[in-house]
């Protein structure tokens, strides 16, 4: 009893050093879209467009991805409750679909200042361990939209486990 007391006592004495931060969902969504090349095997799904599982394919795969961006703003409150900053950012993703290209019409696509962006710039994404191909998608346009990129953003994909343990076999 004692130490649950001791807890909440603490937790209510450091509420007020810190600040509290509060989402607001946008309705505002963008969708982006990032090129990708994979050596990930294509998986069957009813869903369109065509995803990638964790196992490595035969050939490299190229296409685009589109990506729903939605900022997301906060509101910053200091210990003596007032608002201190409010700010919009673009933090929350969700994969919508990934369709293929042949390579010359990636590459063609990828030179296209309609889709590449004006800047002729190649930004190049290549995750880390343990990402799935649309959370890759995901970060891949989270990183472009964050820092305002205009250029073509590109990820590659390599056929993460998904586990560490499955690395180990």
């Amino acid at each position: 009893m004692t130490r649950s007391v001791t807890v909440v006592a603490l937790a209510i004495l450091l509420q007020g050093c810190v600040s509290v931060a509060t989402e607001f969902p946008s309705a505002d969504v963008d969708q982006v879209q990032v090129f990708y090349a994979t050596d990930r095997k294509p998986q069957k799904t009813d869903s369109p467009g065509v995803y990638f599982g964790s196992k490595r394919g035969k050939k490299i795969h190229y296409g685009i991805a589109s990506v729903n961006v939605w900022p997301v703003d906060y509101e910053e409150e200091n210990a003596d409750g007032e608002i201190r900053e409010i700010v919009s950012q673009p933090i929350d993703t969700g994969f919508s679909r990934a369709d293929p290209l042949a390579g010359k019409t990636f590459f063609r696509r990828l030179r296209d200042p309609e889709l590449a962006g004006k800047s002729g710039y190649v930004m190049l994404f290549v995750h880390g361990f343990k990402r799935n191909f649309q959370a890759a998608a995901e970060n891949a346009a989270l990183v472009s939209t964050s820092i305002g990129f205009d250029g073509a953003t590109v990820f590659w994909s390599w056929p993460s486990l998904d586990s560490a343990a499955g690395y180990l076999t």
